[in-house]
């Protein structure tokens, strides 16, 4: 099975669709907004079949539950015809519920979701929450007091005996149900922005407002209703909804790819090019044989030498090896500290017996990522530069800091299309010829 994870506007279902015609797959559907029908614009549906997508009325209150259990029945019929299920979405609840076998809360009895939500509106944001504090401690830390959609959930759960805060955490618990690739699309904030601009002036154009004027004629669920754009369309004038709408995407899709982050397994793909190309990338990879693991102690002397081939091709034109000696002995026992020290984590990429690169995280920092050269472009270094993230993630680090030779221009455009962005910080490499490191940052 694949799962296909991103941002808004990030190109998940072109991406997705590519990868379909590539090795016969069939779409399935992780998006909360789209299992609504009517409202095929504003939710970005895609005209090709896909499963999950508009199989309820907007009157109807969806529930997590109520979805894992048609996600499954779709994923389990499609491997039993012999296809592969392509998962794909970014509402990261649903992902995860189609992936696994989850224990979760049972969806809310007939009315009892109104009346939850008709005391919210009745009591204020601020004393529905001082409530929910008082009942249950934990669910109120987890959720924001002006989160009407989860509020109201966290509420309905302390009447069923429940807690929010406990359903969270198995949602990230267990093995997937069938063996699955994962992969999360990156693209750059600043052209998220300029998609997410470009996709609501083309909404616009094909009739988001008269869609919204339809659908909002019927009635509306408490979760329908938190669909994005539906109140903004519904109720503002045009400039109005649109600043309003774009900045309610805008920051979902930060929200998105800090989740991309915390997602057990997920391999990033730069999707900042024609889709085309970044299916290919997925399907190179699930063809891949590289395998990463923790190295052991007894291979320093091999991640060194990776390094040192791996930094001459890089760099030899700028530094030639007959004027500036690589400084074998410290990087050499920097190896073998960092292969001693239990703080950090150093993971190879190796190929039956052969190591190809190698990644040392420690105490928020990516202390070093090297790939042979043959190797460049293969996705080895970023399938190892997200298994340092997700380590560093794993060590409880927030965001995560690296240095970058200034001169290393192939090294920084890796880097800077991941999302890394210069600090400001800059320092001097200590061998001559004394080069200059830049600081990078990036939040995880």
């Amino acid at each position: 099975m694949i799962a296909i994870f991103g941002p808004t506007t990030s190109g998940k279902t072109d991406v997705a669709e590519e990868v379909a015609n590539r090795i016969g797959g069939e779409l399935v559907s992780a998006d909360a907004m789209q299992v609504y029908e009517g409202l095929p614009i504003l939710t970005n549906q895609s005209p090709r079949p896909t499963r999950l997508v508009a199989i309820w009325p907007l009157a109807h209150d969806a529930s997590i539950a109520e979805y894992q259990e048609l996600a499954h029945d779709a994923i389990d019929k499609i491997v039993s015809q012999g296809r592969t299920p392509i998962v794909v979405g970014g509402t990261g609840l649903y992902l995860r519920a189609a992936l696994a076998g989850l224990e979760l809360p049972p969806a809310p009895p007939p009315g009892l979701r109104d009346r939850v939500d008709a005391a919210y509106e009745r009591l204020g944001p601020v004393r529905a929450h001082a409530l929910l504090a008082e009942r249950d401690p934990q669910a109120a830390a987890r959720v924001h007091a002006n989160d009407r959609r989860r509020m109201v959930r966290a509420l309905e759960l302390v009447e069923l005996g429940r807690s929010l805060a406990p359903a969270e955490n198995r949602l990230w618990a267990g093995e997937t149900r069938h063996p699955t690739a994962i992969f999360g699309l990156e693209v750059p904030p600043e052209e998220l922005v300029r998609r997410i601009e470009a996709r609501t002036a083309s909404m616009l154009e094909r009739g988001v407002e008269d869609e919204v004027r339809v659908a909002t004629a019927g009635s509306i669920s408490v979760t329908a209703r938190a669909i994005h754009g539906l109140t903004d369309f519904a109720e503002l004038p045009r400039e109005e909804a649109v600043k309003a709408y774009n900045q309610r995407v805008r920051r979902y899709a930060a929200y998105q790819r800090k989740w991309m982050r915390r997602i057990p397994g997920l391999v990033t793909v730069d999707a900042h090019r024609p889709p085309a190309e970044t299916a290919a990338e997925i399907v190179a990879r699930l063809e891949d044989d590289t395998l990463l693991r923790a190295a052991r102690r007894e291979e320093a002397e091999i991640v060194f030498q990776v390094q040192r081939e791996a930094s001459l091709a890089a760099l030899a034109h700028i530094y030639p090896p007959d004027r500036y000696a690589f400084p074998d002995d410290a990087v050499r026992a920097r190896w073998k500290e960092a292969l001693s020290d239990e703080r950090g984590n150093v993971i190879v990429a190796a190929r039956g017996n052969r190591i190809v690169g190698v990644a040392a995280a420690k105490e928020g920092c990516l202390d070093g990522l090297y790939v042979l050269p043959g190797e460049w472009g293969s996705g080895v270094a970023a399938r190892l530069h997200d298994a340092a993230l997700q380590a560093l993630v794993a060590a409880g680090a927030t965001n995560a800091r690296l240095w970058v030779l200034e001169d290393n221009t192939r090294a920084r455009r890796f880097y800077e299309r991941r999302g890394w962005r210069l600090d400001g910080s800059e320092r001097v490499v200590p061998f001559p010829p004394h080069p200059l490191d830049l600081g990078y940052t990036k939040d995880l």
